[in-house]
């Protein structure tokens, strides 16, 4: 969602001060491939205290778009440790950056749909400032605006961003993962079956990939479409399972 643009920082408590807590979610859309296996966040903190590290886990929540604005179904929801946490070397309202990445159990999500995440600190020592990523350069939001609530004080609802605290801008985050393998790879015209102009497809190709990230007949990935493509093509000969 873009570096921090350093206009704010939202703050994020859960089990904080005065027993409070707010959480934070942010739209993202995963675009092309037949779906996606996510599973790794990175986002960016500033600590009330100026602290350099968080010594702490995370509740990390991927929510289902289908309430008509804001989160909805909880499509996963996993609390986990942080997998590394460093000082960017960036400064923010005085105080260092820091970005803390995670890792958990892959999420299989749909390409071109629209999801809502958040990453919550469940034992900050301090207050945590997630950092915004401003708008886009035509001054737009990058998809709807974060989304908040404030659960332990009985309002369980999300809200906009602007509603509550005039503040509509973009949560400073990225997501790890990698495309879900296509089932029939061997189909290289999509029809639904490996057949002649799949076979012809391959043949045209032969030889070394000119894009190996762009070769789709090089079904075991050596950069090359030989003889090995060629027999699981054939093994694989007439509809897909």
């Amino acid at each position: 969602n873009g570096p921090p643009d350093g206009d704010s920082g939202l703050s994020m408590l859960f089990g904080g001060g005065f027993d409070a807590s707010r959480e934070i979610a942010d739209d993202f859309v995963l675009k092309g491939g037949p779906g996606w296996l996510v599973d790794g966040m990175a986002i960016s903190y500033i600590w009330g205290a100026g602290i350099n590290h968080h010594f702490g886990d995370f509740l990390v929540e991927i929510y289902a778009d289908d309430v008509g604005g804001g989160p909805g179904t909880v499509v996963s929801s996993q609390i986990v440790p942080v997998a590394d946490e460093f000082l960017t070397g960036d400064e923010y309202f005085g105080r260092p950056e820091i970005r803390v990445s995670t890792k958990f159990s892959p999420v299989e999500l749909a390409a071109d749909t629209t999801y809502w995440i958040e990453m919550i600190p469940l034992d900050a020592p301090q207050n945590g400032f997630v950092l915004t990523s401003g708008t886009e350069k035509d001054g737009t939001i990058d998809g709807s605006q974060v989304y908040i609530r404030f659960p332990k004080f009985g309002f369980p609802d999300w809200d906009t961003g602007d509603n509550l605290f005039g503040h509509g801008h973009d949560i400073s985050f990225s997501l790890q993962g990698e495309v879900i393998p296509a089932p029939c790879p061997w189909d290289l015209d999509g029809s639904g079956t490996v057949g002649a102009t799949d076979l012809l497809s391959l043949l045209v190709t032969w030889g070394k990939c000119a894009d190996c990230n762009d070769c789709p007949a090089d079904f075991d990935g050596n950069g090359t479409v030989g003889a090995s493509d060629l027999l699981a093509l054939l093994v694989n000969w007439g509809p897909c399972p």
